[in-house]
C-alpha cells in the first residue's frame, strides 16, 4: 500500500448508467480516492500530497486534460514615457480635420477624433509587457524555500513512513505556517501605516481579497438585444453620455 498509482477502474453499479470515468489513487493512510469526469481519460497525474498547513487533511493534485477557448483578458499598458511625442503632434497636425468633421454630428466627430488618436498611440507609444503574478505580494523567497523543504520532507516521509522522518516533516510544517503568518501580517501592517503616501498599493490589496468584483454590463443595445461585447458597451455607454450633454454651440470648427 506504500506505492501511490492511478488506474481506470470499470464503471461501478451505481454510476454505471451515467457513463461516469473513474480514476482511482491508493495511498497508505488514506481511503481510495475517486475522481470523477465526465470522459474516460480526462484525468492524469492523480497524486496525493502533504497535508495542508497543520490540517488533517491531505491535498489532492491532478491534471484535468479539456480544451477550450479562453478570451485573453490581459490588460494592456502602454509606456507613455517612452512615446514619440514629436510623431504624435506631426500626425495629429496632417490631418485635415475641418474637412473629416463637415456636416458630421457631434457624435460622428468624437467617433472619427477617437479612432484617429487610438491609431496614432497605438502606432507611436510601445506596449510593456505584463506578468501575471504567481505569488502573493507578501511572498518572500525564504518562505518559498521552506515550502521546497517542507515539500521533500513530506515525500521523504510518504516514501517510508517512521516517527524520526514525521517529525522533521511536522517542525518544517509548523515553520512554515508561522513564517507565512508573520510575513502576511507584517506587510499589511505596512500597507496599513503608508496609507496616505500610498493609497493605490493599499487599495489595490484590498480589492485582490474581495470576492465579489464588480462590472460593467452587461447592457441592452439599440436593437433591444443583450450584448457583453466589451467595444458595444462601451459605444452604447459614449451614445447615452453624449446625448445628455448640453449643446450650447451647435457647430464646432478646429483649425
Amino acid at each position: 500500500m506504500n506505492d501511490q498509482k492511478t488506474v481506470h477502474t470499470p464503471h461501478p453499479d451505481p454510476l454505471e448508467n451515467n457513463h461516469h470515468a473513474l480514476s482511482l489513487c491508493q495511498a497508505c493512510h488514506l481511503a481510495n480516492v475517486w475522481v470523477l469526469s465526465s470522459e474516460e481519460n480526462m484525468i492524469e497525474d492523480l497524486e496525493v500530497r502533504g497535508p495542508v498547513a497543520n490540517s488533517d487533511h491531505n491535498l489532492i493534485t491532478f491534471r484535468l486534460m479539456y480544451k477550450t477557448e479562453e478570451e485573453d483578458k490581459r490588460k494592456i499598458n502602454y509606456k507613455y514615457d517612452k512615446a514619440d511625442y514629436v510623431a504624435i503632434q506631426e500626425k495629429i497636425r496632417l490631418i485635415k480635420w475641418r474637412e473629416r468633421f463637415e456636416g458630421k454630428t457631434v457624435e460622428d466627430m468624437w467617433k472619427i477624433f477617437k479612432r484617429e488618436i487610438t491609431e496614432i498611440r497605438d502606432s507611436q507609444v510601445p506596449i510593456a509587457k505584463v506578468y501575471k503574478r504567481v505569488y502573493p505580494k507578501w511572498m518572500t523567497g525564504k518562505i518559498k524555500k521552506l515550502i521546497k523543504k517542507r515539500n521533500k520532507a513530506w515525500t521523504r516521509y510518504e516514501s517510508e513512513p517512521n516517527y524520526g522522518r514525521h517529525g522533521k516533516y511536522k517542525k518544517l510544517r509548523n515553520k512554515v505556517t508561522k513564517e507565512i503568518r508573520n510575513r502576511r501580517k507584517m506587510f499589511e501592517e505596512s500597507l496599513a501605516r503608508k496609507i496616505k503616501e500610498e493609497p493605490k498599493a493599499f487599495y489595490s490589496y484590498v480589492r485582490s481579497k474581495t470576492k465579489v468584483k464588480e462590472r460593467v454590463g452587461p447592457l441592452v443595445n439599440n436593437n433591444g438585444t443583450i450584448t457583453n461585447d466589451k467595444k458595444e458597451m462601451s459605444e452604447l455607454l459614449n451614445e447615452f453620455f453624449s446625448s445628455v450633454f448640453t449643446r450650447e454651440i451647435e457647430q464646432i470648427y478646429l483649425n
